[in-house]
């Protein structure tokens, strides 16, 4: 069983503490830069909290988690829920591709890889990510000293996101906006857009 579905399955969200300032910020930055997103693919969509008080015309979400799917189908019976991993070859689209707080829960390099390259092909038009900028993680050490390290090898893992901008970029889109959450350094939105020249 995979961490997500047993998470979901235990009777869990996606996420724990406050997190409606963070979404408020989410929803706020998101409609400045690209406006009100109608034709959704919400990969790693989860408990769909994100979307409280939002809708669209179009909406897809994609998750691993069976259990979190099932909820989500009833909750919005009109939407598309796909289950799959976000790496997996799948023919889908969207003019807007979200994937947000996910990428940090990817825990091996190649699968990683693999699903930044169909952010890339499922992306007609917009593709928005929030991941982190600069690396939580710290293990306490003598003295009280922490030291920062890349995983906490149970679901979290921090990566360099710049090299993967550059991999984007070069797939043809522009790196249209990055926006720094103003909670806390870790975090930011990058807003890359196709390049139609």
């Amino acid at each position: 069983m995979n961490y997500w579905e047993e998470r979901y399955s235990s009777g869990l969200g996606s996420a724990t503490g406050p997190v409606k300032q963070y979404h408020e910020w989410k929803w706020q930055t998101i409609e400045r830069i690209i406006g009100k997103p109608q034709d959704v693919l919400d990969v790693g969509c989860g408990d769909l909290l994100f979307w409280d008080g939002h809708d669209c015309s179009k909406y897809s979400g994609l998750d691993i988690s069976s259990t979190i799917l099932e909820k989500d189908r009833i909750s919005h019976p009109k939407w598309n829920f796909i289950l799959a991993s976000a790496a997996d070859d799948l023919n889908v689209n969207a003019e807007t591709v979200l994937c947000l707080d996910m990428l940090f829960h990817i825990m091996d390099d190649d699968t990683y890889l693999k699903i930044i390259q169909n952010l890339i092909k499922w992306t007609k038009k917009d593709l928005v990510i929030f991941t982190w900028i600069s690396n939580p993680l710290r293990k306490k050490g003598l003295f009280g000293k922490s030291t920062e390290i890349q995983t906490d090898e149970k679901y979290q893992k921090y990566r360099d996101f710049s090299k993967y901008e550059r991999i984007i970029v070069e797939s043809g889109f522009k790196l249209h906006a990055k926006e720094r959450i103003p909670f806390n350094e870790f975090g930011a939105l990058w807003f890359f857009q196709r390049d139609r020249n």
